[in-house]
Formats: C-alpha cells, structure tokens, sequence
C-alpha cells in the first residue's frame, strides 16, 4: 500500500515504501493520498512540491514532529471520508 511521508524540511512524497529517514504521515490509495495532499499542503518554493504545514519553520524537531501529527490527523479525516 502507498504511503505518503515528509522529511523534515517538511517535503512531502509518496512512495511504495516508506524511505530511511522519513516520517509516514498516511497510507493509502496513491490516487486518494494526492487529493488528500493537494487539499492541506502548503506548496513549496518552487510553487509545485506539497508540504506540511509547519515544519519548514519549525523552531525545533519537536514542533516539527508536532506539526507533521497534525497534518496527519487531517489527512487521515480525509481519507475516511
């Protein structure tokens, strides 16, 4: 099953597998997990690549991981919906 992870720049991707390193924030269906993404995510600064509201600037990796959990919960709402 995909998985939709971030790093801690707070990039989000989509994968078959969850990457060394990154934080799994949703799995599901690949189709599902990008409109679920487009839907909460920030856009980057190069106006295309989606990421976790809060984790860029972030002041610590704790409010980071915080920010990421949120992203989570409302990515998961919006899967189940």
């Amino acid at each position: 099953m995909p998985v939709a992870f971030c790093a801690r720049t707070g990039e989000i991707g989509i994968a078959a597998s969850l990457p060394k390193g990154m934080l799994a924030i949703a799995y599901g269906d690949e189709p599902k997990l990008q409109s679920a993404i487009r839907s909460h995510a920030m856009v980057g600064p190069d106006g295309e690549t989606p990421v976790v509201p809060g984790v860029p600037y972030a002041v610590s990796d704790k409010a980071a991981l915080s920010a990421a959990r949120r992203f989570a919960k409302r990515l998961s709402a919006t899967l189940k919906q």
